[in-house]
């Protein structure tokens, strides 16, 4: 699989989303790659979202252009991972717990929270320090965007016979609240980790052993999920912090 390069002139979202819909659909039929599909589906929603409000909303965004680029900085960063793991079989931190985990198999939704972690809980602050994106109150927007996707992305754990994307879809309020407490608290952390990095106060390679431990204790709670308590094993997932 030929993963994208992203060379042309200027970042676009539209073009991110489009090589992710690829990539997804590659996935798809590939069985050795089908369990890395639930978090790049949860990514690739939000990145549609993102690309039709540029499209449909032109001033949400105060600052697009940096949001576009914060955007194409970030999926290289899990393009990266993608194309070492694929090549070598090894992959960098923050993502070697996560492909680990993919790699034996698990659970639909613990591979895409563990995606999350990856690349939120890692590659998110440096990607933020490493641009000097300081634009917060466009940062902070893009919760409301991932919020709006719990529905979508429920239905397809669902359709994975995943009884967490079940249960979301029953109860989505619910989905809702710890959703909102697990990636907008994690979205916050990042913020703070990047200036933390810009400071000096931490490095990248920090952050990254930070997140690969909030990786192996994600696991640890995996190992005793319970599908009929699933939102009190998501409740401690959500005091899990950098």
């Amino acid at each position: 699989m030929e993963l994208p390069d992203f060379d042309s002139d200027g970042p676009s979202v539209h073009r991110v989303r489009g090589e992710m819909a690829t990539v997804l659909e590659w996935m798809r039929g590939e069985e050795e790659a089908e369990a890395f599909e639930p978090f790049l589906f949860a990514y690739h929603a939000v990145t549609s979202r993102v690309s039709d409000i540029l499209v449909r909303r032109p001033g949400f965004f105060g600052a697009p252009e940096e949001m576009q680029r914060l955007d194409e900085e970030f999926a290289v960063m899990y393009f990266d991972a993608l194309e070492q793991y694929l090549d070598t079989g090894e992959a960098p931190r923050p993502w070697r717990t996560y492909f680990d985990y993919c790699s034996s198999g698990g659970r639909p939704v613990v591979q895409m929270v563990l995606g999350m972690n990856a690349h939120i809980n890692g590659d998110l602050p440096v990607v933020l320090a490493g641009t000097g994106y300081s634009n917060r109150e466009d940062f902070d927007r893009i919760n409301g965007v991932l919020e709006s996707e719990v529905g979508n992305v429920s239905g397809h754990l669902a359709r994975r016979h995943d009884i967490a994307g079940v249960l979301g879809l029953l109860d989505r309020g619910l989905a809702r609240r710890e959703f909102r407490q697990l990636i907008v608290d994690w979205r916050r952390d990042a913020w703070e980790n990047s200036r933390r990095i810009l400071s000096g106060d931490t490095s990248r390679e920090e952050v990254f052993a930070e997140t690969e431990a909030l990786a192996e204790e994600i696991v640890s709670l995996d190992e005793e999920f319970d599908y009929l308590n699933l939102f009190s094993t998501l409740r401690k997932a959500n005091r899990l912090s950098l």
